[in-house]
């Protein structure tokens, strides 16, 4: 079960329940314009196993990369050791490279798009760097990590962009609002919380000399930073609410207090009174939360609309 852990499967299964979400929500949509999309259910989920192997990749390299880091971290919760070893784990990383680009070629030469397949090694190749340097810079690790959530969706756009393009107005325009306000919002939630990690990890990032913005700038500026991120967040639910208030009846309404701004507002209080590194877990988790939240928003609101 190690391999499991290594991988980080409750996130995968995340990554999959949202690009699975927005395949449901484009299948109605084309319907109604008597649009086919171009990947039907089972090539779909070969493009969503691509993306985990992506992020499986990624938590793995991340994992091998942070071993002298997390020994001071988190010694509690240490994945790689004497039954998991960085060997091991090199040989399960290339593994998964491996597995993932024979599917992504695939997809690529079955809807005849090149640009879909070399996203693949691109991708990659950026979590790889992030892991090596990246991370270890203030705030360029963590625009990449937020990049990588907001193309968890993205993809799913960009494979069936000729269906978009093909929409009727009033449809398309509400699907792309729908596609941008999550990519968006997943951006922006997650910097805010990379952030509060890198103040949670503060102790076992500059003892192995990284540059993050809680050690370039300091603690309390890094929580000033997270709040700018938050701000920005804000904003961009806020945008939503209004920018849809036409649509929203009074229980969609109800569910964007609920599920977007209320745990919005519960994360802040907590940043705000957090002062030890189990403060700064707690904080993230809850948004973490928030942002699970956010999709069972996204899924009541394509219901009750």
């Amino acid at each position: 079960m190690r391999w499991l852990q290594l991988i980080r499967y409750p996130n995968l299964i995340i990554v999959a329940i949202t690009q699975f979400l927005f395949f449901w929500f484009i299948q109605n949509v084309f319907a109604e314009d008597h649009i086919i999309p171009i990947l039907d259910l089972p090539n779909f989920s070969l493009l969503v196993l691509t993306t985990l192997c992506i992020a499986a990749s990624g938590y793995v390299i991340n994992d091998i990369t942070d071993y002298e880091i997390d020994l001071v971290n988190k010694p509690d919760r240490m994945i790689l050791g004497e039954s998991f070893s960085i060997k091991k784990a090199y040989r399960f990383y290339a593994l998964i490279i491996f597995i993932g680009g024979l599917i992504a070629f695939y997809l690529a030469h079955y809807v005849e798009q090149l640009d879909l397949f070399l996203i693949y090694p691109f991708t990659v190749f950026l979590l790889w760097w992030y892991s090596k340097s990246l991370k270890a810079a203030p705030l360029s690790g963590n625009v990449v990590i937020a990049f990588f959530s907001a193309f968890v969706p993205g993809i799913v756009w960009f494979a069936e962009r000729k269906g978009f393009a093909a929409l009727s107005s009033t449809s398309g325009v509400q699907m792309r609002n729908l596609f941008l306000f999550y990519m968006v919002f997943a951006f922006f939630s997650t910097v805010y919380r990379e952030i509060i990690k890198d103040i949670e990890d503060y102790q076992g990032d500059i003892d192995n000399h990284c540059r993050t913005i809680p050690i370039v700038f300091g603690i309390k500026k890094a929580r000033l930073i997270s709040h700018v991120f938050a701000n920005f967040l804000l904003i961009s639910i806020l945008y939503w609410i209004i920018s849809q208030w036409n649509q929203l009846g009074s229980i969609i309404f109800f569910l964007s207090f609920i599920l977007l701004l209320l745990p919005y507002f519960v994360s802040l209080r907590s940043l705000i009174k957090a002062k030890t590194k189990e403060d700064y877990h707690r904080t993230s988790q809850l948004i973490k939360l928030m942002m699970i939240l956010g999709l069972l928003y996204l899924f009541l609101f394509q219901i009750l609309n």
